[in-house]
C-alpha cells in the first residue's frame, strides 16, 4: 500500500493511501486524537487480542490476524443487491486491507 502523510496547521494529517483504502484513511485521520481509539490501536496489534473491533466516528474496523475491513456506520446492514448478489449501492463505504498493511500503516504514522 502506497502512503502519503500530510500535516495540516491543526495538528492533524491527512493521509492518502489510494481510493480503495479511503475509509481506512478516514476512520484513522477522524478518530486518531481520541485516547481511546490510541488504546484501541495498540492492542490491535497483539495478535492474541484479536479478533476486535474498534469504532471511530463514522467507521469502524473489524480486525483480526489475516484482514481489516472498515465500514461506515449503518453499512453493516443489509443493502440491495442484484441477481449475482453484487451491490447496488455505488458509494464505497468500505475497505478491505491486510493485517500486515494495517500494522505498516500504523508504523508509517508513528
Amino acid at each position: 500500500m502506497d502512503i502519503e502523510l500530510t500535516y495540516l496547521d491543526d495538528g492533524s494529517f491527512s493521509i492518502d493511501c489510494g481510493d480503495e483504502h479511503r475509509p481506512l484513511a478516514m476512520w484513522l485521520e477522524q478518530s486518531w486524537q481520541d485516547q481511546s481509539f490510541q488504546q484501541q490501536l495498540r492492542q490491535s496489534r497483539m495478535v492474541a487480542l484479536l479478533p476486535m473491533t474498534i469504532r471511530g466516528i463514522e467507521f469502524s474496523a473489524q480486525i483480526d490476524a489475516d484482514e481489516v475491513i472498515i465500514y461506515a456506520h449503518g453499512s453493516e446492514q443489509a443493502e440491495p443487491v442484484d441477481d449475482n448478489g453484487d451491490s447496488l449501492v455505488a458509494l464505497d463505504v468500505e475497505a478491505h486491507c491486510g493485517y500486515d498493511d494495517y500494522i505498516h500503516l500504523l508504523d508509517y504514522l508513528n
